[in-house]
């Protein structure tokens, strides 16, 4: 499992959050600074103790005489206290009651201008903490717009011949033999109608060169109530099974519908096309419940009178029983090894997964190598000419190299070929 695209998600979410919370605090602040009252009570109660009540005169409960409060800390005459005078009590207890409602009215004031100053700063923080939304919000319409587009099914259309002006396709001078039919179970038929060749251009081909293109007419008629996907391969052309060869389709197709596509096939000698095998063509349905396969592959033959020049000649025998030979050759120019495995049977073959082989004996595998991993039809070779045996020791003078091969219709006949010691001058042990 590959985790940097997983921690790349959850790195800009974590990023999009911490946004959020740091502009969300500073909006709680600034509403904290704005509506809070203490700050507010306590500049009022400052400017309401200025506004005190003139302390009165009043009669001494003791000897009668009047006393100045303001001036007087006892009664001047006879020097008794009036802390509990019934009218010193009364007056201070009516300047409390002024002093708290002062405080109130000054708190209204400051209150409100306060406020008003701060609206500016409130608003900033209020809109940035909804604007900080917007990276997260657009974050995941990213991701939810990518999964969309990663899990559409496209429907694929009708299409022409010739796409545009470099596009110059005719019609080939070899016919199908027969129906061309690759696919049919009574709702859905896949048909090879014929093959279209770019007019004036025509090209051998080696090991290691492209040849020219080829266009092939496919229909599919979908008769069913809901789209199907087709997953059709061909690799096998002119009695040579090659990767980079042929074509492959993975498409969605409309329901009760015939579609006409028009699918490029690379690597065909001289634009000619005497036989193909199709190995694989699969149809299903949306809810994958109704997928159907080809049981075996199906070869069609056109009229085409050509038969290539075998990939095998001037090659070295490396392995052989009844069931396959296989070959090897050193592309010198490149640095590479061409592997070639002949399918002798009249099975299917499939060689399985890859390639193994070591440097340092057979007791001790070290590397694989991937090689063609299609079905070889009977009587196929399958090529694979871009294998490095001594890539990752390039000092070293010999490698021990094994197959295994399986036959899906017939897995009693699967094999392996053993260690087989090749040496970097060709010869083989």
């Amino acid at each position: 499992m590959h985790f940097g695209p997983v921690i790349f998600i959850f790195g800009m979410l974590a990023i999009c959050i911490a946004v959020i919370i740091i502009f969300g605090v500073k909006f709680l602040k600034v509403i904290n600074d704005v509506y809070g009252r203490d700050e507010i009570r306590k500049a009022a109660e400052e400017e309401a103790k200025n506004i005190r009540l003139r302390d009165p005169v009043i009669t001494c409960d003791y000897c009668g005489c009047k006393v100045d409060t303001r001036e007087y800390k006892v009664c001047p005459h006879c020097g008794g206290a009036y802390n509990l005078d019934s009218e010193w009590l009364k007056r201070h207890k009516l300047d409390e009651k002024t002093i708290q409602k002062t405080t109130n009215n000054v708190f209204k004031k400051l209150k409100k201008s306060w406020f008003e100053k701060k609206v500016p700063e409130l608003k900033r923080a209020r809109k940035n903490f909804w604007l900080s939304f917007v990276p997260l919000l657009l974050y995941v319409l990213f991701i939810v717009f990518s999964l969309m587009m990663a899990n559409r099914r496209t429907i694929r259309k009708t299409e022409k011949l010739n796409v545009d002006s470099l596009d110059k396709y005719v019609e080939a001078d070899y016919k199908i033999v027969g129906d061309g039919v690759i696919f049919d179970d009574g709702e859905v038929t896949v048909t090879l109608k014929g093959f279209y060749v770019q007019d004036g251009f025509s090209r051998s081909i080696d090991d290691n060169n492209y040849a020219g293109e080829v266009k092939a007419e496919i229909t599919v008629k979908n008769n069913r109530k809901e789209p199907v996907q087709v997953t059709m391969a061909c690799n096998c052309i002119n009695g040579v099974a090659k990767e980079y060869s042929g074509f492959f389709i993975y498409d969605w197709f409309a329901q009760k519908k015939e579609t006409t596509v028009y699918e490029e096939f690379y690597n065909i000698p001289f634009q000619t096309i005497s036989e193909l095998v199709f190995t694989r063509c699969e149809v299903s349905t949306r809810d994958y419940r109704n997928n159907k396969s080809l049981a075996r592959p199906v070869t069609i033959t056109t009229t085409a009178d050509f038969v290539p020049a075998s990939p095998i000649e001037g090659k070295t025998l490396m392995f052989s029983n009844d069931l396959v030979d296989i070959y090897y050759s050193y592309i010198e120019i490149y640095e590479r090894y061409g592997i070639y495995v002949v399918n002798k049977s009249d099975e299917i073959l499939k060689i399985y997964d890859r390639l193994t082989y070591d440097l340092d004996g057979p007791d001790q595998t070290v590397y694989t190598i991937y090689i063609f991993n299609e079905p070889i039809p009977p009587g196929y070779i399958a090529t694979e000419s871009t294998t490095d045996l001594f890539m990752n020791e390039p000092d070293k003078d010999t490698v021990y190299f094994s197959l295994m091969f399986e036959y899906p219709n017939n897995p009693g006949l699967g094999f392996s070929t053993g260690y087989i010691e090749i040496k970097r001058d060709g010869t083989i042990n």
